[in-house]
């Protein structure tokens, strides 16, 4: 769940003055390094991570991230609570966070997750916006706080025929807009991320659009199963990009991206989980419909199932492994991790 501090973090709030590059602790972190990042010739592809506070899971997360990246930049955006992980280039939030105000100002929650949750999803994506526009990136690959990566991210990408935008999307394009997880984005055009912003703003400015929405909610919110988040704005992007939308989610095929490990989609499932073996430190799953194991190259854990991350890491005997679950345990003890907020 999202935290009250973590909203004031993103938006500049004046009781969290001392937020941003004044607190950075090594000139690694400053903008003029990152701008630097963006003008080089990388074969490979910068990852973007997005995190207020911090949670026992984010050891396992940036470990694995670690392993994996290979020349990929690793951008974590975060704040004073989370800038202690190393080998991620750390950035304020706040620095870019001009336009959160904004939002905040005509925000209406229509969802049965809390207030503070799904205006922090919603933020993330002008944050983004802002500061893949002030930086220059012209692509990156953007993953969750809970999603384990097992690939290095260039070979993911290349996997991706030509388009704007890819997102694993569960369902006919053509038939809905639901079902599309942005836990692991990739953006080849930035300034989709300008379109996704206006379809945020431009909802929440128009009250009819937010009455007929909340109508058509109700029995969503009653049942505590969502309602409006930066799913239906992800959506509706991708829907408006036809052909220039790319659906990362190929079940049937190696390098699949996971929605999330608690769906099934065709999937063998086992105590309510993908029933997944490691090869070689790479998962694979089992595919009903073609009856092969099928090698993922990322693994989602939504919600609580945060709490098993630390059991599908492919080299237990690492020692920086260990060093990250003797760092989720002191966290635990001492009480100082943030509830997770992605």
């Amino acid at each position: 769940m999202a935290d009250d501090a973590g909203l004031r973090r993103c938006a500049g709030h004046s009781s969290d003055r001392n937020l941003g590059r004044d607190n950075v602790a090594a000139p690694l972190y400053h903008t003029p390094v990152l701008t630097s990042i963006a003008a080089r010739e990388m074969p490979e592809v910068p990852v973007l991570f997005f995190q207020a506070g911090d949670a026992q899971h984010l050891p396992y997360t940036f470990w694995q991230a670690r392993k994996w990246a290979g020349d990929s930049p690793l951008i974590l955006l975060g704040d004073k609570a989370n800038r202690h992980y190393r080998g991620l280039e750390h950035v304020p939030i706040r620095d870019f966070a001009s336009a959160v105000p904004r939002l905040r100002d005509i925000y209406v929650h229509i969802s049965s997750n809390t207030p503070e949750f799904e205006f922090f999803c919603l933020a993330r994506w002008l944050v983004m916006e802002d500061f893949a526009r002030q930086q220059g990136l012209r692509e990156f690959l953007y993953l969750d706080s809970d999603v384990l990566i097992y690939e290095k991210p260039v070979e993911i990408v290349r996997r991706v025929p030509e388009c704007r935008m890819a997102a694993g999307w569960l369902g006919d394009l053509g038939a809905t807009l639901a079902g599309i997880s942005p836990a692991v984005t990739y953006i080849r055009d930035p300034s989709v991320l300008q379109e996704i912003v206006a379809s945020i703003l431009k909802f929440y400015c128009n009250p009819r659009a937010i009455e007929n929405m909340r109508a058509g909610s109700e029995d969503l919110v009653r049942e505590k199963l969502g309602g409006v988040s930066d799913m239906l704005f992800l959506a509706r992007t991708a829907h408006q990009l036809g052909e220039g939308f790319f659906n990362l989610w190929e079940p049937g095929k190696d390098g699949v991206v996971d929605i999330n490990i608690f769906q099934e989609a065709g999937f063998r499932l086992r105590g309510g989980l993908k029933e997944i073996e490691f090869r070689d430190g790479k998962p694979y799953g089992f595919y009903e419909p073609t009856q092969r194991w099928v090698r993922f190259a990322t693994l989602h854990f939504n919600g609580h199932f945060k709490k098993v991350m630390g059991q599908y890491l492919g080299s237990p005997a690492d020692f920086g492994l260990t060093a990250a679950r003797l760092t989720e345990r002191v966290q635990k003890v001492l009480g100082r991790h943030k509830p997770a907020l992605f």
